[in-house]
């Protein structure tokens, strides 16, 4: 009889294998025999991450991570990056399997030194180690240019995802705090007395919440949404405006 086990641990002081003899009369006693498993170790934990700055412009900031070399039993890479800055990295170069990955990022602002991280943990097949995670390096680039969106569209790559706050003389949207942990206050300033239209769409392109406000109002909005990205489309007559959202 062969016998997978699901478990790496080494086998234990009571861990044993036993047989018995059947027969119409009865069972014979156990055979036992301790079994001899030993520990199949997991990877350690990955010493360090090096950043390397490729380019740091408006549009382009591509950065590059390199993890260690392989040790032990670990056999490849698993790269994963949190908080508002790095939900907005996609991969440039390389793949999040890889032990180099070059990764861009749509956003201007600066990493938070609270939540922005790069982490990278070592894979197996016995499991994957503990991650290592480095704070991201990235400061703010400022005066970069704002793009005028008249209309959102999710499946093109047309979309400046770096807004956060868009002034123009005839439609004045802000939203703040952006990114936020709970709600976000949405004030919309303009020279018509028609009332606007509000819409809060995710990155399917799903529309979330709706809402209507006036000129000068300032409205509590998304206390109820989920960690993500999110598009804030404000619209009044034929004007419109887009603001993305990070809710962490």
């Amino acid at each position: 009889m062969r016998m997978k086990y699901t478990s790496n641990t080494a086998a234990g002081t009571g861990d044993s294998a036993r047989v018995a003899y059947t027969s119409a009369c009865e069972n014979s006693l156990n055979r036992a025999l301790r079994l001899t498993n030993s520990a199949v170790i997991v990877p350690t934990t990955p010493a360090s991450i090096t950043i390397t700055t490729v380019t740091d412009v408006c549009g382009n900031r591509v950065y590059r991570y390199t993890a260690p070399a392989l040790t032990g039993t670990a056999t490849g890479y698993q790269w994963s990056f949190v908080g508002p800055l790095g939900t907005s990295a996609v991969v440039d170069s390389g793949s999040l399997n890889s032990r180099i990955v070059r990764m861009k990022y749509t956003s201007n602002i600066a990493a938070n030194r609270r939540m922005d991280s790069v982490r990278v943990a070592y894979t197996s097949t016995c499991g994957n180690s503990l991650n290592r995670a480095l704070r991201l390096s990235n400061t703010a680039l400022n005066n970069c240019p704002i793009a005028i969106l008249p209309s959102l569209d999710l499946n093109t790559s047309k979309n400046d995802l770096s807004i956060s706050k868009i002034e123009y003389k005839s439609l004045d949207v802000k939203l703040f705090p952006n990114p936020s942990t709970g709600a976000f206050y949405l004030k919309v300033n303009s020279v018509s007395a028609e009332s606007i239209q509000v819409r809060i769409i995710d990155l399917s392109g799903r529309v979330v919440k709706s809402i209507k406000t006036n000129s000068s109002e300032t409205s509590m909005i998304g206390s109820d949404l989920r960690e993500g990205i999110y598009f804030f489309e404000v619209k009044q007559g034929s004007e419109t405006r887009i603001v993305k959202a990070v809710k962490y």
